[in-house]
């Protein structure tokens, strides 16, 4: 739960971030641009809100046990 909660804030605090800054945070000269595309990197590495969630529901309805679900 905790993967895809933290996942989902930091997609929202780069779009917030985004939105502030409008089209200069797209730029290089801008530092947001280098959270950005970290951002996108760790939910490529890591997954994304939804993937967690829906692992979680795997394990919920018991379609994996908990090894299978938490440890890649």
């Amino acid at each position: 739960m905790a993967k895809a909660v933290a996942s989902r804030a930091g997609a929202l605090a780069n779009d917030h971030a985004l939105q502030i800054h409008g089209g200069m945070g797209f730029t290089r000269e801008h530092p947001l641009h280098r959270w950005l595309l970290y951002g996108h990197e760790l939910q490529s590495r890591w997954g994304s809100a939804a993937t967690h969630q829906a692992a979680l529901g795997r394990f919920a309805t018991g379609e994996v046990s908990l090894v299978e679900t938490f440890i890649p």
